[in-house]
Order: C-alpha cells, then sequence, then structure tokens
C-alpha cells in the first residue's frame, strides 16, 4: 500500500498548523545532536513526510552553512503551504516515501518526523531511505513515545476513577490495534526501528530521548503552554477520541473492538475526560503534561 493511500484516510491538517510544533525541539539539544552527528559537514539533505515543512525549517540551521534541504510530501495541499516558504537553501515537492522520487546516494543526510508511525510498510520506506543515501550519509528518524503519560500525568487524568484509568488504556490500545489492522501504521514503531535499520546494514545506530518535557499549570501565561491549552480545546471542539478524529477513532475500534457496549463506554469515557480537560482549563486548576515524548534514531549507511 502506498503513503498515498495510506493517508487519504486520515487528514493532519490542522495537526501540522498548530503552533505547539514550535515547541517539539530545544535549540541546544539540536545543537548537541549537530555535534554528535556532524550535522554541520552535511550539505544535501532530504526531509521526507515534511508536511508543511516544520521540521525541514527546524532542521536545516543545524546542517553545513551552505546546505540544500529538500522536503517531500505525498499531499500536494501540504506541499503547496510548504513552498511559501522556500528559499535557494530550501525546497519542497511531491512525493511518495515507498518509491522516493530521487537517484541512488542522492543525499548525505535523510531526516523524517512522525512518518514512520503512518506508515503501513515503513520497513518499505526506510529501504528507500537507505538507497538515496550516500555511503557514510547520516539517517536521523523521530517518532513518538505516546504511552508515556497515558494513565495517570495530569490533573483531568488524576479526576478519574482507578478503573476509568485503567480503561482509558484499553481503549489507546485497542485505537493503536485497530490502526494497525486498518494498514493505516503503528503508532508504537519507535521501539522497533533501530532492529530495522540493522537488518537493512546501517551502521552505528543510536537511539535518544528528546529533551522537551510539555508542562503545563496555572495561569498559563507560558507561549508554549498556551499553544498546548489550545491543542487540547481544539481536540475536545472536534470530538477526538484520544489523539484520533472522532471518525478516524470509530473506525479503528470497529476494527479492532467487536463489543458494541464496550466500544460505546470508552468513547463516551474518551468524551468525559475531554470533558474534564475542558473544564479544569477553563477554572485555570488543570496542571500536568499532555504530550508523548520523542523518540530519535540515528545511523549511518
Amino acid at each position: 500500500m502506498t503513503l498515498n493511500k495510506i493517508n487519504s484516510k486520515l487528514d493532519f491538517t490542522r495537526h501540522l498548523k498548530s503552533p505547539a510544533r514550535d515547541y517539539w525541539w530545544h535549540d541546544d539539544f539540536l545543537s548537541l545532536m549537530q555535534k554528535r552527528l556532524k550535522l554541520d559537514t552535511l550539505k544535501n539533505a532530504l526531509d521526507i513526510g515534511c508536511g508543511m515543512g516544520h521540521w525541514t525549517r527546524t532542521i536545516l540551521p543545524f546542517l553545513e552553512k551552505d546546505a540544500k534541504i529538500t522536503g517531500i510530501d505525498y499531499n500536494a495541499d501540504w506541499i503547496k503551504e510548504a513552498q511559501k516558504s522556500e528559499t535557494s537553501s530550501m525546497i519542497f515537492k511531491e512525493g511518495d516515501a515507498c518509491t522516493l522520487p530521487f537517484p541512488d546516494e542522492s543525499f548525505d543526510f535523510v531526516t523524517c518526523q512522525t512518518l514512520l508511525m503512518h506508515l503501513n510498510q515503513p520497513e518499505k520506506a526506510l529501504q528507500e531511505m537507505y538507497r538515496v543515501l550516500k555511503k557514510g550519509g547520516v539517517l536521523f528518524t523521530a517518532e513518538p513515545n505516546n504511552y508515556t503519560n497515558l494513565i495517570r500525568s495530569n490533573s483531568a487524568q488524576d479526576a478519574l476513577s482507578l478503573e476509568e484509568r485503567v480503561e482509558h488504556a484499553r481503549l489507546y490500545a485497542l485505537l493503536e490495534e485497530g490502526k494497525k489492522m486498518s494498514g493505516d501504521g503503528f503508532t508504537s514503531i519507535f521501539y522497533k526501528i533501530s532492529g530495522m535499520l540493522n537488518t537493512l546494514n546501517f551502521k552505528n545506530i543510536k537511539t535518544y530521548r528528546n529533551d522537551v518535557v510539555f508542562s503545563i499549570y496555572p495561569p498559563y501565561e507560558d507561549k508554549q503552554q498556551q499553544s498546548l491549552i489550545e491543542m487540547i480545546l481544539d481536540f475536545e471542539e472536534q470530538g477526538y477520541i484520544y489523539i484520533y478524529p472522532r471518525a478516524c477513532g470509530e473506525r479503528y475500534l470497529d476494527t479492532a473492538c467487536k463489543d458494541s457496549v464496550l466500544k460505546e463506554k470508552l468513547i463516551n469515557l474518551s468524551d468525559k475526560l475531554f470533558r474534564l480537560y475542558k473544564e479544569q482549563i477553563t477554572n485555570k486548576i488543570f496542571e500536568g503534561m499532555f504530550a508523548g515524548e520523542m523518540i530519535i534514531n540515528t545511523a549511518i549507511k
């Protein structure tokens, strides 16, 4: 199944436009990764699944000063948006992660952020990354671990009963399984990537955790906190089921859960939790964390 076909079932446009993405990385952490990987010696880069170009713009300053980076994505609308920020050092074009439109050994740096989790065949995309990397080139992938703060990481979750918190974990597991069964990718792909890279004969494989932690506390005056509050309220307004738009969440539960009573119970639980988020935010008593950690895998061809 191609990337095009997979992602036609999911629309991440609102996610890509969220200001919360501006706070996913600390510059000093990326400077450390620059030093570890010698990113400032790399001149020709590729960002796969670039969306509207957020990660492309973020990573470019850490490459060689005259580096050029190409961002590709299957979604024509996202590419049109990304092209508004094109420069002589940064261009965007349509392309499929599983059939990259580039010759062998075209780039000395290949990267992707929150891409592999949405692919039905992530190993095929990684094979393509290996193909287009030059010998000695650097691969940098970043995928989230959304399990990290699933059960009890903020005051809204704490307001649930113990049974409800356990059921919330069950909801996430069923959503993830339904997504995988539907061919929309595996959300927890992060833990498999290093082994997949090893199978593909990548060398010097290393795994890191991004150092950003999203912490929210009243009165929400920090810009990062305000962006997260805006995202949570947007999820609630749209009727999200955990981290999925309503229609997708219902479809994933239909796929993985044949018990209609349980399905309704879990959806009601998700709705309750989002009501608690909204109520606590409105009353300025919400505190805690609301985001998973980012897991980074790097390797050399």
